[in-house]
């Protein structure tokens, strides 16, 4: 009778363990730093401009700003360059999805726009990254993306 109490007190204490193993930490990101180094990280080939609400609507055109928390959105001031960089904190993780989807929108926006335009800059877009962690999303259009996505890693992974 001991032997079976313990032997269930066993599997008890291993299925919890391995649940508690499964359930993922909730990430927070400080959406400001991330931004700046980022930005250094990214090493755009020209100056960057940031968005405002207005512009944002317009160029993120199937994104609801009542979705997200906070964001910054940068992109290249002259037009001639696809490069980019934006980051939203979505108000939710089921929000974050919405904020996904129009980022790939955009992201396809981008290369119908630069196809017939200025078609040099397909091989950045075609080399967007677009990250998707918990309530935050992410997209980086340069050709150090490399750069941007392990600083994201990291502050995903809690590093600032």
């Amino acid at each position: 009778m001991k032997k079976a109490i313990l032997n269930i007190t066993l599997v008890l204490m291993l299925i919890l363990s391995l649940t508690a193993c499964n359930q993922k930490k909730e990430v927070a990101i400080d959406i400001e730093s991330l931004a700046t180094e980022a930005t250094a990280g990214a090493e755009f080939r020209e100056a960057m401009q940031e968005l405002n609400d207005d512009t944002i609507i317009n160029i993120y055109s199937s994104l609801n700003l009542s979705d997200v928390e906070k964001y910054k959105v940068f992109v290249n001031s002259t037009g001639g360059k696809a490069d980019e960089l934006a980051i939203f904190e979505a108000k939710s993780v089921e929000k974050a999805e919405e904020v996904y989807k129009a980022v790939n929108e955009r992201v396809a926006d981008l290369r119908f726009a630069f196809d017939g335009y200025v078609p040099e800059e397909l091989k950045h877009i075609d080399n967007a990254v677009i990250k998707k962690e918990g309530k935050y999303v992410m997209l980086v259009i340069s050709p150090k993306y490399e750069n941007v996505d392990s600083i994201f890693t990291k502050h995903i992974k809690g590093g600032k």
